[in-house]
């Protein structure tokens, strides 16, 4: 067959409502959007994210929760709940259309429980340089699930699975801190001295239990759905040689390849260049 030049919708947008109908109209529309030529669906995280029902779902919480837990205030997320997800996807692909998932790996939000380490403040607009002495610092860094309790996985997260965070909560501080003996990731992209933190609670993706983790959602999440790629979300706040290891062992395990592309955000052609 000769080579298809495709065309991929964006499914969703940010201010779409929060009345968790998106899975049942993309079922829907899904004939529709195969006659008029599209050939794939880009589908935003349906992962239960820090502020629930409302969340656009970029603040993730839960990798395993596709809203099927009572997590942060409901069953479903802002999209619909993980059966409507699954006979939405079916339906998309009976059209013939893929569907590429959005995939959030860089950070965490929405902690089930503080914790105390030490945390050295950092210089905002450039991360190398330490604005203060290392101090005890309390963070929103413990993930149970207690919703979801250890179904899919038994995995729970603590503060040295990260290796930045933005908040403390004994003094209100918001500074960037890099915690405990933590170094930030290399190489990611250098805006700001070191771009590895982006926001809420940054995955230390130096930790192989960390990567490990991510290794077996992205096999889980490829079985459980039967998706056809990825749209991974702040790819150059993440150190580069993690996504040819986890796009490798995930096209392995499905024994298929899978579409992906990365976000990185910038202006500069020299970067991009520079990043693939």
């Amino acid at each position: 067959m000769p080579a298809i030049n495709g065309t991929m919708m964006q499914a969703f947008h940010w201010d779409y409502p929060d009345d968790g109908r998106l899975w049942d109209e993309l079922a829907a529309n899904a004939p529709s959007l195969a006659a008029a030529g599209f050939t794939a669906l880009w589908l935003p995280s349906p992962c239960k994210a820090m502020d629930g029902p409302r969340d656009v779902g970029y603040g993730i919480y839960d990798l395993f929760d596709l809203g099927e837990f009572d997590q942060k205030g409901a069953v479903r997320t802002k999209y619909g709940t993980r059966a409507q997800l699954q006979a939405a996807v079916r339906s998309v692909r009976h059209a013939g259309l893929q569907v590429y998932l959005d995939t959030v790996l860089n950070h965490k939000g929405g902690a089930d429980a503080t914790e105390v380490t030490t945390g050295t403040p950092v210089n905002a607009d450039n991360r190398n340089i330490d604005i203060g002495p290392s101090r005890e610092i309390e963070i929103w860094t413990q993930f149970t699930f207690p919703g979801r309790g250890s179904t899919y996985s038994d995995f729970q997260w603590h503060w040295y699975h990260f290796d930045a965070v933005d908040y403390d909560q004994r003094t209100g501080d918001r500074s960037i801190f890099r915690l405990a003996d933590k170094t930030f990731e290399t190489p990611v992209d250098p805006e700001r001295g070191n771009y590895d933190y982006l926001m809420f609670c940054d995955l230390d993706m130096n930790k192989e239990v960390v990567r490990g983790e991510l290794h077996r959602w992205a096999n889980w999440i490829t079985q459980t759905l039967d998706i056809d790629g990825f749209r991974l979300d702040a790819v150059r706040h993440i150190r580069f040689p993690f996504f040819i290891e986890w796009l490798d062992q995930v096209r392995t395990t499905a024994g298929r390849d899978l579409f992906a592309v990365g976000e990185h955000y910038t202006g500069d052609v020299a970067t991009l260049r520079w990043f693939i």
